[in-house]
Order: C-alpha cells, then structure tokens, then sequence
C-alpha cells in the first residue's frame, strides 16, 4: 500500500466525458481487500491526504445527460482521508467559468466562481451529504444545504440553496447568457429574499422538481438605461419547472411589480410557460418620464427626454412565435391605451416632442388618434389605423420574420423638413476618423 500525503496538479488539463450510454473515459482504483479503514470501509492501494489543482482546465461533458462544462481551476484543493471509503471531504477552489450548459442553454458564461465547502462522504454507497457549504457567484455568497446520492441508473439530489444577504444583481448572474443581455445591469437595494431547491432524481428522461423563489421589498432597483433610480420598489418572483419537470411545463413569473420612477407609479405583471416555445402574459400600467427613461429605447441617437407616457391597462397575451409573426400574430390577444403629454426625445441633437394625441390597441389594431408631432422644422398630425404592429415592434436586424406594417393613415402637416426629418435617422460623423482633405497644389 503507497502512502501519499499529497499530489499537486499544475498547467494542465482534466477532461472527464461520459458518452451517450454513460460509459466515462475513467476508471477509479478499486476497494482492495477487506480491511478497515479509518472512518469505516475498505482501503484502496493508495493512501492520499490531500490533492490540489493549479492553474488546470477542468473539462466536462455528459452527452446522456446533455451537459458540458469548461471551466478554469485556478486553485483548487481537496483534504480527507482519501484511503477510505468513508471520510470528511474539505475542499475550496477559486475558478473562473468559461461556460456552463445544461440541455444546451449556457450559464456563468466569463463568470468568477468559487466554494468553500464540507461534507461526509460515503463511496460505497455514492453519498455526499454536504455540512458546510458556501458557494461564491462573482461577489455574491449563497449556502447550499441537503444531499447528493448517485446509483448506477440515477442520482437522486435534495439541496437548498439560500443566501442571507443576496440582491437583484446575484440573482441576475445565474441567468442564462442569453438572458444577461438584458438584464445584466440590473442593481438593487433593499429587503432581498432568495431561496431555491432541487428535489428529485436524475435520470434518462427525468428531472428533479425545481423551485426558486425570491422578491424585493421597498427596496430600489438601479439600471444603465434609467437616468435615475427606480425607488420603493416590491415584487415576488418565482420559477417551476412545472409536472412535467421540463422546460415545456416550466412557469416564470413575477408578481405585483410597483415602483416610482420620477415619484410616478409603474406596475406590472408576467408570466412566461414553456420556456421552449414561451408563452407570454404581461399587462403594464403607469406613467413613463421621458427625463429618466429615454434610454431604454435602446437608440445611441436619443440622447435626452422630458414629458411623459402613460400607460393605461396595457395586456399582451399568446405565444411569443406568433408575437412575432404576421401570419399568426391574430392569434394574440392585446389591449390597452398609450396617452401623450408634451413626450419629448432628444433625437440627433434635434428635440421631437408628441404634445398630444393617443394609441390605442385592440389585438392585432393599433388605432392613432390625433398624434401631434412637432420639431426638425415641421409640425404633423397623424390619425389612422395599423396592422402588424407587435411583428414590426419586436422585429430585429437577424429576424425580422418579413415583418410588414399595413396602414390606412392621414397625416396633415402645417410644415414639413423633409431632410431634417431624414436626418434624425443619420449616424452621427466622427470627425477624428473622417479623411484628410486633400488640395491639389
């Protein structure tokens, strides 16, 4: 029997793969006789005490269970008595993720990971039962309570995750990366609550229940897009993966959003089923100052806002693929009224300002009602009817989806600047990159 007090793995790499029927690249050292060990078991051949990673790449992939996993082990260490079969496992790492994905969706995507962890383990029986766990998600520490129990045909998991002193931002780094794009930003202060849990077992076409539960109560929620604070903010969020624990039963929501935006009241709630093929329920009501909220039109062109929308009983309803269809967008159900006082954007250093005027919609109808629009030199009314609108709405540079707005509209103009109106639309000219002139001597 090799007695080894500890191994260091340096500038390398580990790459455990798991093809289609579960078979993995490794083979572990067998249990060899029947003596006893130190806390209970057999003994293998070799007695090691502790193990550390440094600077190795940790490559994972499970094609049965559709997960792959890149990740950076820039410290990383492992202390137990390793010779037997049961033993205290301590270990801690300091990572950086490259990626993680789960049945092809990607999380912690260039995200700093880290744990700090104690728990009993029992090799014999494939069990984990973890003591003490602290798990680090870029700055943010959650606990993580229960077991992890792994037989040859499943893995049957019960952990709870918490964290005491979490906020809208830690909560935000465990979405999809997809998801980050939109949400990266977002901040919070305030009396945050977060709890998840995973019950369950893994199998071949099964999955543990998942639950995740958290909210914000008079708190404030920051963001880029907002020049000022969105304050006296509470909602509850949750997520399911539904009966049928899948992404096809899996339910979003977030329930009774209000908070004050300029000391104007904004509500809403949504709900999301079937993240494979979502459908969408969303409703929206309160007042939108332009001078804090201009940037969340997502145009570098818009510089600045005053004025105000308001939003009055806003409901979408139906499947976001025929949201974003004009073949299928009757399908969806749409209501509410958009009214305009002296709504004003700073557009290309020109100030476009709707004094008056209201939309209103009606499923698949968005009907202008005396839209007055003034600035860059002209003055237009508008009145008509619009078709389409959600398709044109939602509608982006890689999938438009031939979206086409019809309309039967009046528009009447006491003055008209046709090219300054053009030009509301011009990118600006960098004049640091522009060619030198150039004089023919």
């Amino acid at each position: 029997r090799l007695k080894v007090n500890s191994v260091v793995l340096s500038d390398g790499a580990l790459n455990v793969q798991i093809d289609a029927r579960g078979r993995a690249n490794y083979d572990i050292s067998k249990p060899t006789g029947e003596g006893a060990s130190g806390e209970g078991g057999s003994e293998t051949a070799i007695s090691l005490k502790q193990a550390r990673l440094r600077d190795m790449q940790l490559i994972y992939g499970d094609r049965q269970a559709q997960q792959e996993m890149l990740v950076e082990a820039r410290d990383m260490t492992f202390s137990g008595e390793f010779s037997s079969t049961r033993f205290t496992l301590n270990t801690q790492a300091d990572l950086f993720s490259e990626f993680v994905e789960l049945e092809g969706t990607r999380y912690f995507v260039g995200k700093e990971l880290g744990y700090d962890a104690r728990m009993k383990v029992d090799l014999e029986a494939g069990h984990y039962d973890f003591e003490k766990v602290q798990v680090q998600v870029e700055d943010n520490t959650f606990n993580m309570d229960g077991y992890y129990h792994q037989e040859p045909e499943l893995t049957d998991v019960d952990i709870l995750l918490t964290s005491e002193n979490s906020s809208l931002e830690a909560i935000v780094q465990l979405l999809p990366a997809q998801l980050l794009q939109s949400f990266g930003d977002l901040s919070s202060k305030g009396t945050f609550f977060f709890d998840a849990a995973v019950k369950g077992q893994y199998r071949q076409g099964e999955n543990p229940d998942v639950t995740v539960k958290f909210g914000l109560q008079n708190g404030r929620v920051s963001s880029s897009r907002l020049e000022d604070d969105l304050k006296e903010v509470s909602f509850e969020a949750s997520f399911t993966n539904g009966v049928k624990r899948s992404n096809r039963s899996s339910i979003f929501e977030i329930n009774n959003f209000k908070g004050y935006l300029d000391r104007e009241l904004v509500e809403f709630d949504l709900k999301v089923r079937n993240l494979d093929d979502p459908v969408v329920d969303f409703a929206l009501d309160g007042v939108l100052p332009l001078e804090s909220a201009h940037r969340l039109f997502g145009n570098e062109l818009i510089s600045g806002g005053s004025g105000e929308i308001e939003i009055k009983d806003l409901r979408v309803s139906g499947a976001y693929n025929d949201m974003i269809r004009a073949s299928r967008v009757e399908r969806v159900q749409a209501s509410g009224q958009i009214e305009f006082d002296d709504a004003a954007l700073l557009i290309n250093e020109e100030k476009m300002t709707i004094d008056r005027g209201q939309l209103q919609l009606d499923n698949n109808l968005l009907t202008v009602a005396g839209v007055k629009l003034e600035g860059a030199g002209s003055e237009i009314e508008l009145n008509g009817t619009f078709r389409n609108f959600l398709p044109v709405f939602l509608a982006d540079s890689l999938n438009s989806n031939q979206a086409a707005l019809e309309f039967t509209s009046t528009l009447g103009a006491k003055s008209l600047d046709i090219d300054r109106l053009l030009a509301l639309t011009a990118a600006p000219v960098d004049e640091s990159r522009a060619p030198a002139q150039v004089v023919d001597s």
